[in-house]
């Protein structure tokens, strides 16, 4: 934009631009804006239908809760046998003390 005195000139750039880069350059710079538009498109769609579908939500919760018992089943086995592990283990390194 010019300002010279009272009026105002507005310039436009670009066909000076287009002389300058080209018209095929100009092309792909367009095509690319495109795609990006495009895929933020198709990003904000997919993300809308995600939150809205429920369908897969209760293979989540299985899942979860298989986990959970999993870890559970693993503790409550651990805590049984460690005691009897130990003793086990102070045997064998008691007698291999023994062994010359």
């Amino acid at each position: 934009m010019l300002n010279t005195g009272n009026d105002v000139i507005i310039v436009s750039y670009a066909p000076v631009i287009n002389k300058l880069i080209g018209e095929e350059v100009r092309k792909m710079w367009h095509r690319l804006s495109e795609i990006h538009i495009k895929a933020c498109q198709k990003f904000a769609e997919f993300m809308r239908t995600l939150k809205n579908d429920e369908r897969g939500l209760s293979g989540v919760v299985v899942a979860i809760l298989l986990i959970l018992v999993a870890v559970l089943a693993v503790v409550l086995i651990w805590g049984f046998l460690s005691g009897w592990l130990q003793e086990l283990w102070d045997q064998i390194t008691g007698q291999a003390g023994g062994i010359s």
